[in-house]
């Protein structure tokens, strides 16, 4: 069966990680799209979270290299 993408909010991330201990998925500027971040041109990076801290690293380090073209912000997807 095909994975598929669902987009989800930082707070579905971050209550995840408070709730469960851990997050995984994708990550991607907003203006990529979805078929774009597994397939296609692969502008998605895979992540996990196991920390609210680790979360605001890594989202600060990809929104300080994050090409204005894909976005301003980041957009989070779960595989499911």
């Amino acid at each position: 069966m095909a994975r598929k993408l669902y987009k989800v909010t930082l707070r579905d991330v971050k209550r995840a990680i408070r709730n469960k201990g851990k997050w995984s998925g994708y990550m991607a500027g907003n203006n990529v799209a979805p078929w774009h971040i597994m397939d296609g041109w692969h502008l998605g990076h895979e992540v996990e979270f196991s920390s609210l801290e680790e979360l605001e690293e890594t989202q600060n380090n990809f929104l300080s290299f994050l090409d204005r073209e894909l976005g301003t912000y980041c957009a989070w997807y779960e595989v499911r």
